[in-house]
């Protein structure tokens, strides 16, 4: 359930630090943390290293965001798939701006 609850923040807010998705859901970080490493090896979130510096505080965490499908030119099978900000339409084979 909480993976479903962490996938759904994601898509509703963007990318987020770990300890921002555990403070949105109340969801302790050491359990967003394991639910991520999950969701990473499913390839359903990209995670990675990150250090930012606000105000002259220097903050490390995971940053997090969902995963999305590349495409692939000339293939013709499957749903529509975004890349970037352009959607490619298969059974037309044309890009939707």
């Amino acid at each position: 359930m909480r993976t479903k609850a962490i996938l759904n923040h994601l898509k509703d807010h963007g990318e987020q630090l770990d300890s921002d998705i555990a403070a949105a859901l109340r969801i302790p970080l050491d359990q967003v943390q394991v639910h991520l490493a999950q969701l990473t090896a499913q390839h359903k979130v990209l995670t990675y290293h990150s250090t930012r510096v606000r105000e002259g505080k220097k903050t490390e965490g995971v940053r997090c965001r969902l995963a999305v499908q590349t495409c692939v030119p000339g293939s013709m099978q499957g749903p529509v798939t975004l890349c970037s900000e352009r959607y490619f339409e298969p059974t037309s084979s044309q890009w939707i701006l």
